[in-house]
């Protein structure tokens, strides 16, 4: 196995088994949703072990000019294969997903165990969310200042998230915004739709998705798609949307290299 660890020593044997380990966590009951916060920039938590990745992921990290970029990459993919790993009691080099033609990953071997799971990364966060048995989808968002949300605002948002958002102004209003994207893409996860459909009629305001309009690709099924906001820490906004209301289930919140739930 061959990995190289450019702007730092060599990990010593522990870091190097830590490293690269499944991480596990207590059961998780059918119906809830387990969630991990890893920050990518941490300890011994974004090794460069690309030889543990696809080769559609090695390629990807290939083609990411900057190193920050591609270490941070790496290390939330390597991540997720520690993650899964934990979950399947598997070592990390027997998973194997797929990625859809939206984005969407799902698992090639074992098909059969019914999990389900999302990832999304933004500047040095990254989020992972898992459930049994039913879609799930998780996005995160870093909070930037520079960017043009009226712009965005009139081509994304739905009426009513738009409304919500003129009674704001500033920092509050920008964050407000973030929290509507995070919405919005976690629920487009979930359902495997990526970019393509018209957001401006899925409207986030509520407790679950209500759709303004017809979008053909947009499968709802028969359940409600729930959607929570996460607090992850700023400059971050994050959010989860489930198959299914959430009823009575958890959002099992765990960060990397902690022992117990938030």
């Amino acid at each position: 196995m061959v990995a190289e660890w450019a702007g730092r020593s060599k990990p010593d044997e522990r870091e190097w088994a830590e490293a690269l380990s499944p991480v596990t966590a207590g059961p998780v009951v059918a119906g809830d949703v387990e969630l991990w916060s890893v920050e990518l920039d941490r300890g011994c938590g974004d090794p460069d072990g690309i030889s543990l990745l696809s080769a559609p992921e090695r390629a990807r990290a290939a083609r990411i000019r900057r190193e920050g970029d591609r270490r941070r990459y790496v290390a939330s993919h390597l991540w997720l294969r520690r993650l899964l790993a934990g979950r399947l009691g598997l070592e990390l080099d027997r998973i194997e997903y797929r990625t859809g033609e939206a984005g969407k990953p799902e698992l090639s071997w074992p098909a059969s165990s019914g999990l389900r799971f999302s990832m999304s990364r933004s500047g040095g966060l990254a989020l992972y969310a898992f459930g049994t048995g039913r879609e799930v989808g998780v996005d995160v968002e870093e909070c930037r200042s520079d960017t043009d949300l009226a712009a965005l605002e009139d081509r994304f948002l739905s009426p009513g998230e738009q409304a919500a958002l003129s009674r704001l102004h500033g920092p509050a209003r920008r964050d407000a915004f973030y929290r509507t994207w995070a919405r919005k893409e976690a629920f487009l996860k979930a359902v495997g739709v990526g970019l393509s459909v018209a957001w401006d009629a899925i409207d986030t305001t509520g407790d679950v998705v209500r759709l303004e309009r017809d979008l053909g690709r947009v499968n709802m099924g028969q359940q409600p798609w729930a959607l929570s906001d996460l607090e992850v820490g700023a400059p971050y906004a994050a959010a989860v949307s489930v198959e299914g209301g959430l009823g009575a289930a958890r959002l099992l919140v765990r960060q990397a290299g902690a022992s117990t739930d938030a």
